[in-house]
């Protein structure tokens, strides 16, 4: 594996030195930073994450469990009160959040 290594002491000067290795289509560019910048995340360009989409479907799967547990224990046990319905949605809202 081959690569170049370059240290710059000016934010500016790494950010052009990035830049330029993009125009040269030189390879994949990695950037090492002791801190986050977000100059270096626009001059990188990464792909989208797909960590959303992970988070979005656990959290819908968490919420439909959370409901289908709280109605399934409630149609399994029943305790009923002043005629209410056993299985409503409403107030096992807080069980699916």
């Amino acid at each position: 594996m081959r690569g170049v290594l370059g240290r710059f002491r000016e934010l500016d000067a790494a950010v052009d030195a990035i830049m330029a290795l993009k125009r040269a289509r030189l390879g994949d560019v990695t950037v090492f930073t002791p801190t986050p910048r977000h100059e270096f995340e626009h001059a990188v360009e990464p792909p989208p994450s797909p960590v959303r989409r992970y988070m979005l479907f656990g959290g819908l799967a968490g919420c439909v469990f959370g409901y289908w547990m709280a109605i399934w224990a409630s149609n399994s046990w029943p305790l009923v009160v002043g005629g209410k319905a056993i299985g409503s949605w409403i107030p096992y809202t807080i069980f699916g959040f």
